[in-house]
């Protein structure tokens, strides 16, 4: 019994022949070729695709979309967070420019078919320059609360809150920047967050931000 062929190929002189007889192409099939792909490069430059956020659990705006509806000429959507009853959180850092970038979430319901624009909460400027981490609330119909932190600081590895007697703790994952939603009880009590690096360092300060309703 023999061993196994490899790759399909069952004869050596025939490979030997096969790189014997191999002509390279013509020069102007190549130049063809590469003026082709500078054509199709060019083109997707012209019409790029469509950003989209990487897991958007059936949210269908793209971020240019989000951008139009919040006012902004772009935005990149970061994080989404989806809730009963067609509701999303969308985390955004809004417009390239350093001087301009503000961060922010906004509260989305899907219904009758469209993308409703419920609540939001955005932090004004420069939040890609700096390891901002800003805290705001967002209100859901039916007089529901959510708390957003959203950090653009790299370190941010952990958020605590007290809620009664309990320290409540969240793990944030390695991903910057990150959009974290905590639920609020139905009777609002103020609530301080105080956030950890991986060593368990306390990062001092945040950002509170204002809470705008549609």
């Amino acid at each position: 019994n023999g061993n196994p062929l490899a790759f399909g190929e069952g004869s050596v002189r025939g490979r030997i022949k096969n790189v014997l007889n191999y002509k390279k192409p013509r020069v102007g099939i190549v130049v063809g070729s590469i003026i082709a792909v500078i054509f199709v490069g060019v083109g997707l430059l012209a019409n790029p695709l469509s950003e989209e956020i990487g897991d958007r659990y059936g949210f269908s705006l793209t971020d240019q979309e989000v951008a139009h509806m919040l006012g902004y000429s772009s935005a990149y959507c970061f994080s989404t967070y989806e809730m009963d009853n067609g509701l999303y959180i969308i985390a955004f850092l809004a417009d390239g420019k350093m001087e301009n970038s503000d961060i922010g979430a906004v509260l989305f319901q899907f219904k009758d078919g469209e993308y409703h624009l419920i609540s939001q909460t955005i932090h004004k400027g420069r939040a890609l320059e700096q390891d901002r981490i800003v805290q705001g609330m967002l209100i859901a119909p039916s007089n529901k609360y959510y708390d957003v932190i959203l950090s653009n600081n790299e370190n941010l590895a952990e958020i605590k809150y007290t809620t009664g007697d309990k320290v409540v703790s969240e793990k944030v994952d390695g991903i910057n920047p990150s959009m974290t939603v905590i639920k609020l009880p139905e009777i609002l009590r103020d609530r301080t967050y105080t956030f950890y690096d991986a060593k368990g360092q306390q990062i001092d300060g945040y950002i509170p931000t204002e809470t705008r309703m549609n």
